[in-house]
């Protein structure tokens, strides 16, 4: 199953693995005009996310396109220690990665 899905992101052949506090959406977009396919997004901690809309606004980045330029394929990284804040959390991030 793992190989159909990363035929499903379309095989990327670079991907840009995530830095800490440096992959916000201005790098990634950069990054994607060199070709890379596939990128991940800072890490998020999972428990503020999962119940504060301006943190989710302030810490997720990719909720539209920007002048035309779609930022997918896109991995979200959640940190956290509790399994049901980690899935509301990624709840709200499913539609858009």
């Amino acid at each position: 199953w793992a190989w159909q899905w990363w035929e499903s992101l379309g095989s990327p052949k670079w991907v840009c693995s995530p830095m800490i506090d440096q992959s916000e959406r201005a790098f990634r977009l950069l990054c994607r005009r060199y070709g890379v396919g596939l990128a991940y997004t800072p890490m998020i901690h999972a428990e503020p996310f999962a119940v504060d809309e301006g943190y989710r606004k302030t810490y997720f980045d990719a909720w539209t396109p920007v002048d035309g330029e779609d930022d997918r394929p896109l991995i979200a990284q959640l940190g956290g220690d509790d399994p049901k804040t980690m899935l509301q959390a990624a709840h709200h991030l499913e539609p858009y990665v």
